[in-house]
């Protein structure tokens, strides 16, 4: 909130003295700040920014608009800072207005990344639950409503959670309902198809071993991000909830590995 001020401030600065030293690398600052909040709109239409963006296989892991705000905001701070104000009396307000800013970034912003993230009970399938892959849903916050669209982690496993961004979450001691591999009203839904079985299962990274030839089908959601013995497949997005993961390696023991993108491992 303070941050906001101290921008229009230097802004107005900016554009009165934009012929002196430094106003180019404000103007790129600006621009940045502009096209990362068009981002932050969203999926609005076809041809909005974060759209177009997300048709492009470098951006195909961001699938949150919100977190380009980030973005936008640190240009704003970098804008702030690379602008001079030569009146001495604009120049202290800005200064106390940003150094409000950083301990408030302190105070309320750090201790969120040591958060748990409680989940809750909508989030969670039950026996009774109609099997959907993706699930609508309407709530509110601070009193204001806002809609969710959540995936499940797997095809059809009770117990299992929906999130915006799940992949497995086998959730041992966590409270909730146990879980049952696969619903049991459920004839078509089946875990792991009989070639092969499970040695070692876990959030990410599973190890299998095959017990005949043929492709090996799981019940998970496959993605861009698994590798299979090291291999990636160019083609998925992040996410595919409407497809099963089908493991077309020949290989005798098989090892499914979630890497995000730029992780080494």
């Amino acid at each position: 909130v303070l941050t906001f001020p101290a921008f229009v401030i230097c802004l107005y600065f900016f554009f009165k003295q934009r012929k002196e030293k430094g106003s180019s690398r404000s103007l790129l600052l600006l621009i940045l700040i502009g096209v990362c909040l068009l981002i932050s709109l969203g999926d609005f239409a076809g041809w909005s920014p974060f759209s177009i963006m997300r048709s492009l296989p470098f951006f195909s892991s961001m699938r949150v608009s919100t977190r380009w705000i980030n973005w936008a905001s640190i240009f704003i701070l970098i804008f702030i800072a690379s602008v001079k104000i030569k009146d001495k009396r604009f120049s202290r307000i800005v200064a106390i207005l940003l150094a409000f800013t950083t301990v408030e970034l302190f105070i309320f912003g750090f201790p969120r990344l040591n958060d748990n993230y409680i989940i809750p009970f909508h989030q969670i399938r039950n026996d009774g639950a109609a099997f959907e892959q993706r699930i609508y849903w309407n709530n509110k916050r601070f009193g204001i409503p806002y809609d969710e669209n959540f995936t499940e982690a797997t095809k059809n496993n009770v117990g299992q959670i929906y999130a915006g961004d799940s992949l497995i979450d086998t959730r041992p001691n966590a409270g909730a309902l146990p879980i049952s591999r696969c619903d049991e009203s459920s004839s078509e839904c089946k875990f792991i198809s009989d070639n092969a079985e499970i040695v070692f299962w876990s959030p990410n990274k599973i190890v299998l071993r095959r017990l005949s030839s043929g492709p090996i089908s799981i019940n998970i959601n496959p993605g861009s991000n698994w590798r299979v013995n090291g291999a990636r497949d160019p083609n998925l997005k992040v996410v595919e909830p409407s497809k099963y993961f089908v493991i077309n390696d020949r290989s005798s023991d098989i090892t499914l590995e979630y890497v995000p993108n730029f992780m080494p491992f």
